[in-house]
C-alpha cells in the first residue's frame, strides 16, 4: 500500500466526549507529525458545511 500524503484527523464532536476526543486527536496529530505525516484536523462540530470538502482533500481520515 502506498504511503498516504495527506491524513487528517478527526476529532471533537457536540457530545460530552469532546474534549477528551479533541485532547486524543491532538496526541494523535502530533505521533503522526512526528513519524514524518503530513496531519490536519477536522474538528467536528454542530455546524457540518464544509465537511465533504475537507474529507476529499486528504488521502486518509484517522477517526
Amino acid at each position: 500500500m502506498k504511503r498516504p500524503n495527506k491524513i487528517a484527523v478527526l476529532m471533537g464532536g457536540p457530545g460530552e466526549e469532546r474534549e477528551v476526543s479533541l485532547k486524543s486527536g491532538e496526541a494523535i496529530k502530533k505521533a503522526l507529525n512526528d513519524n514524518g505525516y503530513d496531519v490536519s484536523s477536522i474538528v467536528m462540530d454542530t455546524e457540518l458545511a464544509g465537511l465533504i470538502d475537507k474529507l476529499l482533500s486528504v488521502d486518509l481520515v484517522f477517526l
